[in-house]
């Protein structure tokens, strides 16, 4: 764990980095479409959500690539039904994700994780979730701040601790937002700020 005083100091050079142009070019390109995602994910859109629907969804969501295909290769009927049950289904949100990442879920598709699910759930409620990728993990690591985990913890539990973990971090930094909360762990992770 970082001492209170630097991580003090991350948040002020953080905030100064804000003002730059360099912040706005990187994240005004990674925040810029969820509306449209958000659009695109309502409960009355997802039955008519089409293929390119689909590839813009997963393209336009700042996660990695490499499973799109795979994500693409389930039918389109799977896919509306199993993203209508992570995002609007009313059971708590711990269910709907076990459900949507546990291989022995009765939603889980192809192509789907753990950062594929937090793009979801942070483009329909970016007030509730947190994006949770690489850089998250970088950044909680160095703010000593790293979710402890079961040795077989599931991919819904992990899911869970992060997304506490955010909760907690966008508290403490009294960001009061996600989505700057992972712009924060991000510059960390990238040494953006040091």
């Amino acid at each position: 764990m970082i001492t209170n005083r630097q991580f003090k100091i991350y948040i002020d050079k953080f905030k100064e980095f804000q003002s730059t142009p360099n912040y706005e070019l990187m994240f005004s390109k990674k925040w810029k479409n969820f509306p449209r995602i958000s659009e695109l994910l309502q409960e009355e859109n997802i039955e008519k959500l089409t293929n390119k629907d689909l590839e813009e969804i997963y393209s336009t969501l700042p996660i990695g690539q490499k499973s799109k295909s795979k994500f693409l290769s389930n039918s389109l009927a799977d896919i509306q039904e199993c993203l209508w049950f992570l995002l609007w289904e009313e059971l708590s949100y711990e269910m709907r994700v076990w459900e949507f990442l546990d291989e022995m879920g009765g939603y889980k598709l192809l192509g789907t994780d753990i950062n594929f699910t937090s793009g979801l759930l942070s483009a329909q409620n970016p007030d509730l979730y947190g994006i949770i990728n690489t850089n998250t993990v970088k950044g909680f690591k160095i703010l000593g701040l790293e979710p402890d985990f079961y040795k077989n913890e599931s991919k819904a539990g992990i899911f869970q601790k992060n997304q506490e973990a955010l909760w907690e971090l966008s508290y403490i930094t009294e960001f009061n937002n996600l989505f700057l909360t992972h712009d924060f762990l991000e510059c960390l992770a990238k040494k953006l700020i040091t």
